[in-house]
């Protein structure tokens, strides 16, 4: 799931795979209804941790992956870290944070607003715009009232709006350092990418992107 969002973003989609499909539905570390450390780990290391533990503590060692937005990010390093175990994924609307923020210009800058600010030092951001969360949570669902509704009772708080600038803060620092350590290597669990047409795309080159990092896309 994205940010401020978590499993509800699937409430829909989720009933209709689970016809031929196990679905399992987790809240990112700091979203939803999980727990939202204040000096938490955030880096996609961490957070793709979490997810293979959820799923060998229900007993799946091997499983397909499906992901949008910050849980694309986890995906990514998941199958980085943990080749044997991710089958298939689905990526949906992101580029590497890592190549986001070597290519920054004007461009990318007005399309990424929020990620510049989110990541700027604490408490800045926190005291700024996280009395103003509720509200920000709720907009992201747009039309669908429901969702809206449990994106702002369950991100809408100042700790776990914290916690959303806490992930973007490591995607700027420690999650960079990761990339580096292994960029050589591609991923080579079979993998769709897709994106929408209004996605902050930018000016970036989705399918060359994704073609330097994945060996089978």
């Amino acid at each position: 799931h994205g940010a401020p969002e978590s499993h509800v973003m699937w409430k829909d989609l989720a009933p209709e795979l689970a016809k031929n499909y196990t679905v399992i539905a987790p809240d990112l570390r700091g979203y939803g209804r999980s727990d939202k450390p204040d000096k938490g780990d955030y880096s996609k290391r961490k957070m793709a941790q979490d997810q293979i533990d959820l799923m060998r503590k229900l007993s799946f060692e091997k499983f397909s992956v499906v992901s949008h937005d910050r849980g694309s990010h986890v995906a990514r390093r998941l199958a980085k870290d943990y080749p044997d175990a991710v089958e298939k994924m689905v990526i949906m609307d992101i580029i590497p944070a890592t190549y986001v923020w070597e290519h920054i210009d004007a461009n990318v800058a007005d399309r990424y607003c929020l990620w510049l600010f989110w990541t700027q030092d604490y408490p800045m951001p926190e005291k700024l715009m996280g009395p103003q969360a509720a509200a920000f949570a709720k907009m992201t669902a747009g039309e669908d009232v429901e969702a809206g509704n449990d994106y702002a009772a369950t991100n809408g708080t100042m700790e776990a709006f914290h916690a959303m600038c806490e992930d973007y803060r490591a995607s700027k620092s420690i999650d960079i350092e990761h990339d580096k350590s292994d960029s050589e290597a591609k991923i080579k669990t079979p993998s769709l990418v897709i994106w929408g047409k209004k996605s902050n795309t930018g000016n970036f080159d989705y399918p060359q992107i994704w073609r330097n990092e994945l060996e089978n896309v």
